[in-house]
């Protein structure tokens, strides 16, 4: 992992622009008020020119599902799209298995 992604995530997130993966595509969203800064073209293109490295970060950094202490499954909107049931995901079933497997392992 090259310290220009971590440096290009973080430069986007303080102009106020939040990242995530649907799948293995980076979407972002800005946050702020009135008009896009105008070097934010410049830092995206170098995201696009470290797509893989990026994904990988992002991956890294994503919250995962988990059981909460009362039992029930908390799936995170931040977390992978593959675990977003209501948005065609996987089971609920195969992410609670998933989670009871690494429990295990």
């Amino acid at each position: 992992m090259t310290a220009s992604v971590s440096g290009l995530i973080g430069k986007l997130k303080t102009l106020r622009y939040a990242l995530y993966l649907e799948g293995e595509k980076i979407r972002f969203k800005y946050a702020g008020e009135g008009e896009p800064p105008e070097n934010v073209k410049a830092l995206l293109e170098a995201l696009r020119e470290h797509k893989g490295e990026a994904i990988a970060y992002l991956k890294k950094a994503m919250p995962r599902p988990s059981c909460g202490p009362d039992g029930d499954i908390v799936i995170p909107f931040g977390s992978d799209s593959r675990y977003h049931w209501w948005m065609g995901g996987q089971s609920v079933k195969n992410t609670i298995e998933e989670i009871k497997g690494a429990v295990n392992a």
